[in-house]
């Protein structure tokens, strides 16, 4: 059974259009009255499929030299508007852990932004993403996303 589903797993990506990218995102944290100033640094994929739609995945570190950092990892939705242009303007949504040993934090993402390919298999991404979380443990960490795409 494991093999079925491996094999319709690889099958589904290989048709799937898909990319990564790296990023480095400045962005202001603020949790609990306290606002700071973070980075994040992180590498991602998304694997395209039919009329825009896509989804993806992201692992990084984020925080300050002074302050240490915390893991992050998040998954996505995508819909890219136009997917045959060298510009390329999307919005995602979807989930998000910051983590560390022993703990974490749930957050959902929003954002959106748009991926410039400069030739076949190169490009750079320029996105708005906040991470969010409500109710008692009500967090927002807000960053503006620089990176490099690559197929």
């Amino acid at each position: 059974m494991r093999t079925i589903l491996l094999g319709l797993l690889a099958a589904g990506v290989a048709l799937a259009q898909s990319h990564g990218y790296l990023v480095v995102a400045p962005g202001i944290a603020h949790a609990d009255n306290d606002t700071l100033g973070l980075i994040h640094l992180g590498a991602g994929g998304e694997w395209m499929f039919k009329d825009g739609i896509g989804a993806g995945g992201e692992i990084g570190v984020v925080g300050r030299t002074d302050l240490g950092a915390v893991g992050v990892a998040s998954l996505n939705g995508y819909y890219h508007f136009s997917r045959d242009r060298r510009l390329v303007p999307f919005v995602t949504g979807g989930y998000s852990s910051f983590f560390s040993f022993g703990s974490h934090v749930n957050l959902a993402n929003v954002g959106g932004g748009v991926n410039y390919w400069y030739s076949d298999h190169f490009g750079i991404k320029l996105e708005f993403r906040d991470h969010f979380a409500t109710g008692t443990n009500s967090a927002n960490y807000a960053e503006f996303r620089f990176g490099f795409d690559f197929k």
